[in-house]
């Protein structure tokens, strides 16, 4: 039987700074995270879940790193891996989590949407 965790979800609030369109104009709306998994406040979530954040346009990968989108329990950090596809970015816990704890994911204002 695989033992559950309480991971909960704080994405914080980012802004990014428009790209240009081809006419040139500049993109003042900053992007939004539509969705996240597991879900904010989740409980019951498995000790081996990745932790998702689902952008609402296409983000520059290069900015969606270790320091960008985040994990940790408290002010510990939790070591891992982040990847970026499709619009979702992904950490994925080097090691499972631990059980009845609860774990914050943070974004920061360095995402950033293609320029």
């Amino acid at each position: 039987m695989r033992k559950l965790v309480l991971i909960g979800l704080l994405l914080a609030a980012f802004a990014m700074f428009g790209c240009n369109t081809p006419m040139d104009i500049e993109d003042l709306t900053p992007p939004t995270i539509g969705s996240t998994g597991p879900a904010d406040a989740a409980v019951a979530v498995e000790r081996n879940a990745s932790v998702t954040a689902t952008f609402d346009e296409d983000m520059d990968s290069a900015t969606i790193t270790d320091l960008t989108f985040t994990l940790a329990q408290g002010v510990t950090p939790v070591a891992g891996v982040v990847s970026y596809a499709a619009k979702v970015a992904t950490f994925n816990p080097n090691a499972d989590l631990a059980a009845s704890t609860k774990y914050t994911a943070t974004v920061t204002l360095g995402a950033n949407t293609i320029h």
